[in-house]
């Protein structure tokens, strides 16, 4: 399973996400990760103080995030640790964005 592997098979599984033409998760007893549609991502069944990273794998684009720590207003992400570990602070959470993939850590 991806939990118990090494972490180049743990990595491959993830970027496995963006190569599928429909909708996959990756659940782990810690997390889930899935790739978020560019039409979008809205959940209204987070608790408050619920913790998520967003992963950009290339550039993305025209990125929106609300109802959390630090909301994002349509701007550009590039891979590394400008998504790292945010707070959901409202009863939903919001994602949007026009180009580029992005993958969602959302731990339990």
């Amino acid at each position: 399973g991806v939990e118990g592997g090494e972490i180049d098979h743990q990595f491959a599984a993830i970027m496995a996400l963006c190569e599928v033409q429909f909708s996959a998760r990756i659940h782990t007893s810690k997390s889930t990760v899935e790739l978020i549609e560019k039409s979008g991502y809205h959940n209204t069944s987070l608790l408050k103080g619920s913790t998520f990273s967003l992963f950009a794998v290339g550039e993305v684009k025209g990125l929106s995030v609300s109802g959390c720590k630090w909301n994002l207003e349509n701007k550009s992400m590039h891979p590394g640790t400008h998504g790292l570990h945010n707070v959901v602070t409202e009863t939903f959470l919001e994602i949007q964005y026009t180009s580029g993939l992005l993958l969602l850590f959302l731990n339990r």
